[in-house]
């Protein structure tokens, strides 16, 4: 049954069936020859499943869980691990695999803490409760546990407490957590930095500056961008992106200056959507508000180049991609009136007004999000702006907008009206 909802096999409908065994694998994790097996089994039902985490907190597994996690002897890391810490990382590095030659209490407190982490994973009561109870300190002492697999298991409980409100993240940052990521993040093992990459992308948006005084985690942030791994890569991208949200001006060109504008538009053509969704989101939070060094730079690499890379993803068939790449097409238009000026002087403009005539409307939204930044600029009576709204009134857009302003969604009415009180 597992192994069934594990694999997606198991009918959604009828996941109420997997609750049935817990009380038994609660019970179980105090059976020595059941307990490894037990922790594992109440991991695998867990993860993914909230309506299993619920019920099984409500039973009492977190308890258990904790009383075994908290008994976890705390060490040291092998010599040989802190010599390989101190050499120099790069983004085709080997990471290593965990050892098969596992002792079974280790494979026990691995699965203890990974079910541990399942559970906490989507419902804000249950991991504000453990910060009341102040339980958070002993997973981030195991964090810097000799056993590369209990590291990995307690970095994933971190990754979920990580998902709670400012307030409570604001504690683990308070208890030094930080200061232990910028070394986690460079661990020789494979599933401590994917864990602990992850435990920063959730950290990033609310403390951007905190995280950006230290310049390794820019830099190795950078390096596994580059990685062969997926989920490395990914997340190395998510954490750019999240530490450009919204950020200031002086944090924005700092990591920029770090990370630089060819390497974002490098991932435009990453091997896996996911991670272009990524790049194309962080560019977008580059050009959140209008700077003169951002037009400075998308100048220098070339103005063309990057909006060719955005044409070429507004035709492609993933929708995330092509709201993306619209959004981030309008905040470059409000970044200078040259650059607004450009983009109304090419194809690339037939090509996102055609999308408002999309069946899909995140689609819409994106694209009337883009005509309005565009047509907001042109209210003055200015000769540039009456230029610039004629070529819109030109596209006939008058009675697509009509059409929008009819729609079911709120929203995509809203900026319907919007862009047709700019176009008249």
């Amino acid at each position: 049954m597992a192994n069934a909802h594990k694999f997606n096999r198991f009918p959604q409908e009828q996941e109420h069936l997997l609750v049935w065994p817990l009380p038994l694998l609660i019970k179980s994790l105090r059976d020595g020859n059941l307990k490894s097996r037990a922790a594992s089994v109440l991991a695998t039902l867990a993860e993914g499943s909230p309506s299993i985490q619920k019920v099984a907190a409500k039973m009492g597994a977190l308890d258990e869980l904790y009383e075994i996690i908290s008994t976890i002897e705390s060490g040291e890391k092998k010599d040989e691990e802190s010599k390989a810490k101190k050499t120099k990382y790069s983004h085709d590095m080997e990471l290593l695999p965990f050892s098969e030659d596992v002792k079974a209490e280790v494979l026990f407190e691995q699965n203890s803490l990974n079910a541990f982490a399942y559970i906490i994973s989507t419902d804000e009561s249950i991991r504000r409760k453990l910060f009341e109870e102040e339980k958070y300190k002993v997973i981030l002492e195991l964090a810097k546990h000799s056993e590369a697999r209990i590291r990995a298991s307690a970095c994933l409980c971190l990754l979920f407490l990580c998902r709670s409100n400012r307030l409570a993240k604001l504690v683990l940052v308070s208890e030094g957590i930080l200061t232990m990521l910028h070394k986690l993040i460079c661990d020789v093992y494979l599933d401590v930095e994917i864990a602990a990459v992850g435990t920063l992308c959730n950290l990033a948006v609310d403390f951007q500056a905190e995280i950006c005084e230290n310049d390794i985690c820019i830099k190795r942030l950078i390096e596994l961008s580059q990685s062969t791994c997926f989920e490395l890569r990914y997340r190395a991208v998510f954490g750019m992106k999240n530490l450009l949200y919204k950020t200031t001006p002086e944090l924005r060109k700092f990591v920029l200056s770090r990370t630089g504008i060819e390497k974002l538009i490098g991932l435009f053509d990453d091997e896996t959507v996911e991670v272009q969704v990524q790049a194309v989101c962080a560019m977008r939070n580059v050009f959140h508000e209008k700077q003169d060094w951002v037009n400075d730079l998308l100048t220098k690499f070339g103005l063309e180049k990057v909006l060719l890379k955005i044409e070429e993803k507004m035709s492609c068939p993933i929708p995330e991609l092509v709201v993306q790449s619209l959004y981030l097409l309008g905040n470059i238009g409000n970044v200078s009136e040259k650059f607004r000026t450009t983009i109304l002087s090419l194809p690339i403009l037939k090509q996102c007004t055609q999308l408002l005539e999309s069946k899909n409307n995140l689609i819409k939204l994106a694209a009337l999000s883009f005509v309005v930044s565009m047509l907001r600029k042109t209210v003055d009576e200015s000769p540039a702006s009456k230029k610039q709204r004629k070529t819109f009134q030109e596209l006939e857009l008058e009675g697509s907008l009509n059409k929008l302003k009819r729609d079911s969604d709120p929203n995509v009415k809203k900026k319907a009206t919007q862009a047709l009180t700019y176009l008249n």
